[in-house]
């Protein structure tokens, strides 16, 4: 059975427990709210797609506490940097190749080595990763192909026992505008979907370094 808490230091504990049984945890976002699970465990990992009702492969983001964190498991090029520094924590998503080492699951990566990461502007997530330490691996709360869920109730009545903890918030999730994807591992960034950040503010960003 799902459990819903409220958020707290003590419901924060709780979320790392079963993240550390490699169980899949949902929280709110600066957008809606996200599944999670542990990002280096490949069991976690496959779990996470099990629940999420999604093929393995297909990418998801990373989540990490801070560029610092970030950069011990991804390379930045320039321009990448350049856009974690001024857009972090904040609706940024950066496809970025894995660093040799970085104790990521193998299947949270795509198949050239590249992940998305990103590091999330809400006070909850970041709780929770600077807790954790370690990165996770999130996508909305939802089936594959369904409607996002808005609130921590629909989460838990859809996953139900699929989905061990449920932190929730008293603000209403809706449809906010989503990350924007940005692929950084060329010289110039590529749109791979356009978010909460538009193209030209991320090619003006990029062009001041390059």
């Amino acid at each position: 059975m799902t459990v819903i808490a409220k958020y707290t230091p003590a419901s924060i504990e709780q979320a790392i427990a079963y993240l550390q049984r490699g169980e899949v945890v949902a929280v709110p976002t600066e957008t809606v709210y996200g599944l999670v699970a542990d990002a280096t465990s490949e069991e976690a990992v496959t779990h996470f797609y099990n629940v999420k009702g999604r093929a393995a492969g297909k990418p998801s983001q990373i989540l990490v506490s801070g560029l610092e964190v970030a950069e011990a498991i991804a390379t930045f090029p320039a321009g990448a940097a350049a856009l974690a520094k001024c857009f972090w924590p904040g609706a940024l998503t950066l496809v970025i190749p894995a660093k040799a080492g970085s104790k990521l699951a193998e299947s949270a990566m795509a198949e050239n080595g590249t992940i998305g990461i990103r590091v999330p502007a809400h006070e909850i997530p970041l709780a929770l990763l600077k807790r954790w330490r370690r990165p996770v691996i999130a996508s909305s709360a939802n089936r594959a192909g369904e409607p996002v869920l808005e609130g921590a109730g629909a989460i838990a009545h859809v996953f139900q026992d699929t989905v061990g903890l449920v932190i929730a918030d008293e603000v209403q999730h809706t449809t906010a505008p989503a990350s924007t994807v940005v692929d950084a591992t060329g010289t110039v960034p590529v749109i791979l979907r356009q978010g909460a950040i538009d193209a030209e503010t991320i090619r003006k960003v990029w062009s001041a370094v390059s």
